[in-house]
């Protein structure tokens, strides 16, 4: 999962700290960082590997259709509106 948007802080001791642009929660590694963003600001993507893992080919289907002006199907109007909240990009 790309590290969306973070802001890089240095603190008294110039020790880099992570700040999340969106709730300005503050962080030591980008590991905590990470897990902060899936847990409280990604929580209409799918948890589990498999759900991701056909909601991304549902992505890449979606990119195709777009690039050939074909006609998108009622589930991949939601699974673009889904993308979208989530700035997930392809």
């Amino acid at each position: 999962m790309a590290l969306i948007g973070r802001r890089i802080i240095k603190n008294r001791r110039n020790m880099e700290m992570i700040s999340c642009p969106l709730c300005g929660h503050v962080f030591y590694s980008t590991k905590q960082y990470t897990k902060h963003l899936n847990k409280s600001h990604l929580r209409k993507v799918p948890k589990d590997k498999r759900r991701r893992k056909k909601m991304l080919k549902g992505l890449l289907i979606l990119k195709i259709k777009k690039e050939n002006n074909i006609e998108l199907e009622k589930y991949e109007k939601i699974l673009e509106l889904k993308s979208k909240l989530n700035n997930i990009k392809l």
